[in-house]
Parts: structure tokens; sequence; C-alpha cells
């Protein structure tokens, strides 16, 4: 049973200082060579990152894999290289200007983030008050 789910945007993104940001209008292809940041292989968002490339027949080698997401943007903002990370990862650097969002407009993915419990499961009082809590914390604060 999906107990509340929503779109997570996703966005390749670099520090302030590198060479493409600021850049309008960019293809995928004008940043596979790029020196890339990711997460590690078949996790979550990842793992549908590199089906969508592989779909286009683009592969990317990353210089670093690793799942720490703070790593990766803190070595982001030292001029590193690209990464593509989920918004509420990198919103925060991106706001501080620390970090853009690259203009890549022909790539974007769906992500979604759910609460998700057995429908045939017994669901005690403790678990339905988590599952509210959840859905209150980490969800828009959105009505059913």
């Amino acid at each position: 049973m999906i107990a509340k789910e929503e779109r997570i945007s996703t966005h390749f993104v670099a520090g302030a200082g590198f060479p493409l940001a600021g850049k309008k209008n960019l293809s995928v292809k004008d940043i596979v060579d790029y020196p890339f940041l990711l997460t590690e292989k078949r996790m979550g968002y990842r793992r549908v990152f590199d089906d969508t490339l592989a779909k286009r027949l683009l592969e990317i080698q990353p210089v670093l894999e690793i799942g720490r997401t703070d790593l990766i943007t803190s070595s982001l903002e030292r001029g590193v290289g690209i990464s593509f990370l989920p918004e509420f990862v990198t919103s925060k650097k991106v706001s501080e200007g620390k970090l853009v969002y690259l203009d890549v407009v022909d790539f974007e993915i769906d992500i979604w983030k759910q609460l998700i419990y057995h429908k045939n499961k017994w669901l005690s009082k403790p678990l339905e008050a988590f599952i509210e809590y959840v859905k209150r914390m980490e969800f828009d604060n959105e009505e059913d």
C-alpha cells in the first residue's frame, strides 16, 4: 500500500566555478566526457540514471563512486567535476551559491519518494502513528 508519494527532482550539479556553470541549453552529450562523481552503482536513482544513459548508448566512467552524498557535494564545491543528484541533497548548497544546477535540457528522470507498507499485514497503533509521523514530516504536508 502506498501511504504517500511525491516526485523528486534530480539535476546535474557542479561547483559554482565549474566551466559549464551558467551555460544554457546543454545536451547530455556535452557533459559526459567531464569527470563525474556519482553514488554507488545500482543505488536507487543511480541505477535509473545509468539505465537512461544506456538507452541513449552513452556511458559515464566516474572518477569517484561513493554512497556519501555529502562528500560528493563538498568535492563538487572545489570544482572536481559533475554529479547527478536529487534536489533534496543539493538545494541548500545551490541556494548558498556553492553549487549550480547545469542547464541540461535533454535529460530528465522521474524519481519518486514513497512510503509503502504491506496492505495485508496488521498495523499496530505505534506503527500507524509512525506512518502518520513520516507522512507529516517527510512529505510536503499535503492532504491525502
